[in-house]
């Protein structure tokens, strides 16, 4: 093989491993972009510390720091962690009543980490529920700068709810004050919740590090 072949070939290698390790990098920065577990239900107190260890399951690595306070508004309603299905949240009440959970986060501001804007979206799971049409479950936010907006998650029985930040408006996501989530019932029932969490959408540099990583691919099998 002549000078110039093998100085191509070198080339084209060298610009294949430069792709693949820009893709790794890019793909990293969404690494750090996890989902944030706002709440575990794992813990029945009244006021969590967190992080902490007894605040954590088994792969959760990342919890919302601060103190999870519940307020049930009406006494014929009951909200505990049900110890027949562990870890789950359980709500129940024999009339109408609200029950209200709220997040503040007076240490770090979980967002910062979502790009310091409405791009994600809340996540919650409803492990089982007597009867949804009697149940409203909704998300208030509320900035720094006294904005908030209320929002209700949509949903007709078990299964994931999601509700997106950028149906949030007047609330300024990058300076997130507290996050208040708040169960209504109409009537007697129960329902109970599993992880409470928020999801940053795919970043730029992600979405990049996968369109590098294509690039590389593409290169290699024409490079073979």
């Amino acid at each position: 093989m002549g000078a110039a072949p093998m100085l191509r070939c070198a080339v084209r290698r060298f610009s294949l491993s430069l792709l693949f390790t820009l893709a790794c990098l890019s793909l990293g920065a969404r690494g750090a972009q996890a989902t944030t577990i706002i709440d575990a239900f794992n813990d029945g107190s009244v006021n969590i510390p967190g992080p902490a260890a007894n605040f954590l399951q088994a792969g959760l690595t990342d919890v919302l720091d601060g103190t999870r306070v519940d307020d049930v508004s009406n006494s014929a309603g009951t909200l505990n962690i049900d110890l027949a299905f562990a870890d789950k949240l359980r709500f129940t009440t024999t009339s109408a009543s609200i029950a209200m959970m709220t997040y503040p986060t007076p240490n770090t501001n979980f967002f910062d980490l979502m790009e310091g804007g409405s791009t994600g979206f809340f996540e919650l799971e409803v492990v089982n529920v007597s009867d949804a049409n009697d149940f409203a479950i909704s998300v208030t936010v509320l900035d720094d700068d006294g904005g908030s907006d209320s929002q209700s998650f949509a949903f007709s029985g078990i299964g994931t709810l999601i509700l997106d930040f950028s149906d949030f408006t007047g609330v300024n996501f990058a300076e997130v004050q507290q996050v208040q989530l708040t169960l209504a019932s109409s009537t007697d029932g129960f329902i109970k919740l599993g992880e409470f969490s928020a999801v940053p959408e795919p970043s730029t540099a992600a979405l990049m590090g996968l369109g590098l990583l294509g690039l590389a691919i593409t290169g290699q099998r024409r490079a073979a």
